[in-house]
């Protein structure tokens, strides 16, 4: 199986359920274990205590086992999840984790209201994505995890 690695161009890795749901507009977040040097750069340049980052970037989709280009779309948020810690250096510096946190907060947060305002609900403040049982069945249901979380629009089918 071919690892997600993306090094000298933006490429988003996906299976063909994931390119189901992102086409018909039931999933606006690919997962991915690696992402390019400069998007990385970016999120330690635009918000690195909360290891996140505004983008611009258009990313080509790309079938995980084929390696075929199946379209593209607009990145516009990426976020540091650090799910595979294992791999990682300086898990055990707080002050990184910190930010982890912040990161993993803030996008399952965005995920949350986009969610919402596709399913015509009001965010509810009190009941938040950590009790909604619906919330929580879609995160079962796009495969929340991996190291980086990339969210996207505008897809264009090739």
């Amino acid at each position: 199986m071919e690892k997600n690695n993306i090094q000298t161009e933006n490429v988003l890795l996906v299976t063909p359920l994931e390119w189901n749901m992102i086409v018909n507009r039931e999933k606006w977040v690919v997962f991915q274990n690696e992402i390019s040097e400069k998007l990385k750069q970016e999120i330690n340049d635009d918000f690195p205590n909360s290891k996140a980052a505004c983008i611009d970037e258009t990313f080509y989709l790309k079938d995980k086992e084929t390696g075929e280009v199946l379209g593209e779309a607009n990145g516009y948020e990426v976020y540091y999840l650090l799910y595979n810690v294992e791999k990682e250096n300086g898990y055990g510096n707080s002050s990184i984790f910190e930010g982890i946190v912040k990161a993993r907060y803030y996008a399952v947060k965005n995920l949350y209201y986009q969610w919402c305002s596709t399913k015509s609900l009001k965010p509810n403040p009190n009941e938040g994505w950590f009790k909604s049982k619906k919330f929580n069945k879609y995160l079962d249901q796009i495969g929340w995890g991996d190291n980086y979380a990339v969210f996207i629009n505008e897809v264009i089918k090739y």
